[in-house]
């Protein structure tokens, strides 16, 4: 679900943009240039995100892992199986990259198809693009 998402809203973006490439391309940029350019740019979104994401991630992990999640109305439950109605999470290496990681290389995937879109453009037809 999250790699549709983003490529929507990858494909939107270069829709949007499709008069800017055209330019670009009559002026001389080569498709492989605007590939590149258009990778680069969702990486570095994807990592900006990432990187706040895992910040906030790991702020909020370090303050349960302190003071404990409360479980509310379900503790009684636990309490009849020996479980503690108060959870307290490990942060570690791997829970705080594994995911961020997963992200990254499904984003960059998914970034794919749009930029290689963008090298069957022809400036001519993308510069009347509305």
């Amino acid at each position: 679900m999250v790699a549709f998402s983003i490529l929507n809203t990858f494909l939107m973006a270069i829709f949007e943009r499709t008069r800017e490439f055209g330019v670009l391309m009559a002026i001389g940029t080569t498709p492989r240039r605007l590939t590149k350019l258009l990778l680069i740019e969702s990486t570095a979104m994807t990592v900006i995100g990432i990187v706040i994401g895992i910040i906030a991630g790991c702020l909020l992990t370090w303050y349960f892992q302190v003071h404990g999640l409360d479980l509310g109305g379900i503790s009684e439950l636990m309490s009849q199986y020996g479980i503690s109605g108060r959870m307290y999470p490990q942060l570690s290496l791997i829970t705080a990259l594994s995911g961020p990681g997963a992200v990254l290389v499904i984003t960059f995937l998914a970034a794919l198809y749009p930029a290689f879109k963008v090298r069957r453009l022809r400036p001519v037809e993308a510069m009347r693009a509305v």
